[in-house]
């Protein structure tokens, strides 16, 4: 401005263009061009409002949503995998936050861990039905049985394709994890069970459908091992689905079904944990003497909660569940089990177990179930497993309680 027009312009009038002048420095300093260049600059680009959640930086968010994200002006957990180092929650979300694995195909290892944590290639033996037995099972160059796949001692047995896997697995020793892509099974001709468990080997499976060609029970446990069955599915064995005499066993998540010897037996010890279970379908009008459980506990602890024990047939003895100690076992289905060749059925519960807040009966109609053992809307189940119990999710992943209460068995209704 010229020094002259200066001059003569009052005092009063002098002020005001100062004033004005500060006014518009500060306006440019908090305009939305200025604070989108300048998100650290929180003292002239505070966040939109004072509410919690909202931010302009990093400087602003702290433990567990340390990160800004600058689209909506809120403190997220993640914005990349990078940003996620839980190895239980390596994934970063549409939502901005850490979660865990569901599927193999989320991991650069096409190895998703039951516990959501992905594999590292380099802890992998891969297996395929068109496989050779050499090497060392890497992923270029998978080999063709799991037994090989064991021997190179990788923590790791990832079975990847498809088809089926005619093998006698017998493990009874070191720590192993075998998880195999949808679809793949695994059988056997002969005599032997598919899956042998023994000694002081410990065990976990998750993935694999288990199925029986020859005869005895499809899967067995022995010993003092352990061994974890999760997301499966264990049909069509002579013998029994699993069987035990001996040894931790733990299942979740499977299906056991349509097994002549039964479903699953424990016997002569050991302890079981068993949750989110459908045993359906099991044992032989002309033979056996239990179809659905027969639960036999060393020393505990031991479970059984959460489980759909339906339509198992046994000639004489019992249908559904027997059990010799004492122990209660809440929130389950165990419901249409028929004794013989009649027509009549029965819910078939004997021994010392109690069922506290369970569906124990012999007209299956008041819980509407599927054909697949889910239940459905207006099912008798629905918010009734009111027994206390940690377990928070159901047989198919999703959280319990999706109601005012927990369902009984196996399937929480969506």
């Amino acid at each position: 401005m010229d020094l002259a027009i200066l001059r003569r312009i009052p005092l009063r009038g002098f002020r005001g263009i100062i004033v004005a002048w500060v006014l518009l420095a500060g306006c440019e300093k908090h305009s939305a061009l200025y604070c989108e260049k300048h998100p650290s600059d929180t003292v002239n680009c505070p966040p939109a409002d004072s509410g919690a959640g909202t931010c302009s930086g990093n400087a602003q968010c702290m433990t567990p949503t340390p990160i800004c994200e600058l689209g909506s002006h809120t403190c997220v957990e993640c914005l990349a995998p990078t940003d996620c180092t839980s190895l239980t929650a390596p994934l970063c979300a549409n939502d901005h936050a850490c979660h865990g694995c569901s599927n193999h195909t989320e991991c650069l290892s096409a190895a998703c861990l039951p516990d959501g944590s992905c594999a590292l290639e380099a802890d992998v033996a891969y297996v395929t039905s068109n496989g050779n037995d050499n090497g060392t099972c890497d992923r270029a160059a998978p080999c063709r049985t799991i037994g090989y796949a064991i021997g190179t001692l990788q923590p790791v047995v990832k079975l990847v394709g498809g088809g089926m896997i005619t093998e006698n697995v017998s493990i009874s020793s070191g720590i192993v994890t075998i998880l195999a892509d949808p679809g793949i099974k695994l059988t056997e001709s002969s005599n032997n069970p598919e899956l042998s468990v023994s000694g002081s080997a410990r065990v976990e499976v998750s993935g694999l459908d288990i199925t029986n060609n020859g005869g005895n029970a499809c899967v067995t446990l022995a010993n003092t091992a352990t061994l974890t069955l999760s997301r499966l599915r264990v049909s069509g064995c002579s013998g029994s689905g699993i069987s035990t005499t001996g040894g931790s066993l733990t299942v979740s998540r499977a299906t056991v079904q349509m097994n002549s010897g039964g479903g699953i037996r424990i016997a002569n010890g050991g302890t079981f944990d068993i949750t989110n279970t459908f045993i359906v379908k099991n044992g032989n009008s002309g033979s056996g003497t239990t179809a659905g459980a027969t639960l036999v506990c060393a020393s505990g602890p031991c479970r059984f909660e959460f489980n759909t024990v339906a339509d198992n047939v046994a000639r004489m003895g019992v249908a559904g569940v027997a059990c010799d100690f004492t122990f209660q076992a809440p929130n389950n289905i165990i419901t249409h089990n028929v004794i013989g060749s009649g027509t009549g059925t029965e819910a078939d519960t004997l021994g010392a177990c109690t069922y506290p807040t369970s569906a124990i009966q012999a007209d299956p109609s008041p819980l509407k179930l599927t054909t697949d053992f889910h239940i459905s809307a207006g099912s008798s189940a629905i918010d009734q497993a009111l027994t206390a119990s940690p377990v928070d999710v159901d047989r198919d992943g999703d959280h319990r309680p999706q109601g005012a209460a927990k369902d009984q068995g196996a399937d929480e209704l969506q």
